[in-house]
């Protein structure tokens, strides 16, 4: 059998540390090898203090009509940062033509072929130039010394040292937030991970959600506050203004921000497809919720209509 082909069709930083690599491979005699290249979080020391490097990540959601090509899509980091290693998280159909690495700014290239309005998320990991104090570095000294009663030539060696240098280990990246959609019990269902490929855990669950108008109503949980942003998705195919949205399909997405434990989200969906869930009794949607750093979750509300 031929070799199979795959596609990067996601590349996402993980916190400063890590990066979540989403592969779409078109047969199952496919092997995938991903890998990354690491850089030490620290400089090297220089009289007994080494200084911890100040990295930052910095996004941006885009939203493509459908036919449209779109190559000057620019992420910046700050003034004193220089732009490193980009990301993106697109939707399926969308299609990521290049990145073009400057040394502040970031600007990629992205296609829309499909007859979809499409989107996703951009990344770009910010080095920084202002660096911090990231503790002191001890030298140790470990000396081995042996004696003997037989005469012993110039030559002999007879005591042996080792160095040892003990520095304060780096901070672990933070954890994937806990964020709960919905009101209502929960039933978490299993992540599936495809071998060979890295895939963000995600947590099905059965929750409710409130559809007034054009506007869906969230409720959504963190333990100390959270942001990032929100889709509602089709969860089975709805037909609108005479085409037929697939599963999972994208209906809309908004940026948001739960400053406390719990907050309520409204993500306003087009007219058209807020009639065609009414007229179709459409019961549920799909949610997915990536926090800043793009790691995600994804959640089925039944939507109680008023």
């Amino acid at each position: 059998m031929p070799p199979g082909r795959a596609r990067i069709v996601s590349s996402v930083p993980d916190g400063t540390t890590r990066r979540v690599i989403g592969l779409r491979v078109d047969q199952d005699a496919t092997t995938v090898t991903v890998g990354v290249r690491c850089v030490a979080v620290r400089t090297a020391p220089k009289d007994g203090t080494t200084t911890q490097l100040a990295w930052r990540v910095v996004q941006r959601d885009v939203t493509l009509q459908p036919g449209q090509q779109v190559a000057d899509l620019g992420l910046e980091c700050g003034a004193q940062e220089k732009g490193v290693v980009a990301g993106w998280r697109l939707d399926y159909g969308l299609l990521p033509v290049g990145d073009e690495p400057q040394i502040k700014t970031r600007k990629f290239a992205i296609d829309n072929p499909t007859d979809r309005v499409l989107g996703g998320t951009l990344y770009l990991l910010c080095l920084g130039d202002r660096l911090t104090d990231g503790g002191a570095a001890s030298d140790l000294v470990n000396t081995a010394a042996a004696t003997t009663s037989t005469p012993q030539d110039g030559a002999a060696v007879l005591s042996a040292s080792a160095g040892l240098r003990v520095q304060q280990a780096p901070a672990d990246p933070p954890a994937a937030p806990s964020i709960t959609v919905g009101d209502g019990p929960t039933t978490p269902g299993p992540a599936a991970t495809p071998s060979g490929t890295t895939v963000v855990p995600r947590a099905a669950a059965t929750r409710t959600a409130t559809l007034r108008g054009t506007r869906v109503a969230l409720a959504i949980g963190c333990a100390t506050g959270c942001s990032g942003t929100v889709e509602v998705r089709a969860d089975r195919e709805v037909r609108v203004g005479g085409r037929t949205l697939r599963a999972k399909a994208l209906l809309a997405r908004t940026r948001f921000r739960v400053t406390g434990a719990r907050g309520t989200v409204r993500v306003r969906l087009p007219a058209k497809v807020a009639a065609a869930l009414r007229r179709q009794r459409v019961r549920r949607v799909r949610v997915v919720v990536r926090d800043a750093a793009g790691r995600r979750t994804t959640t089925v509300v039944t939507l109680r209509r008023r």
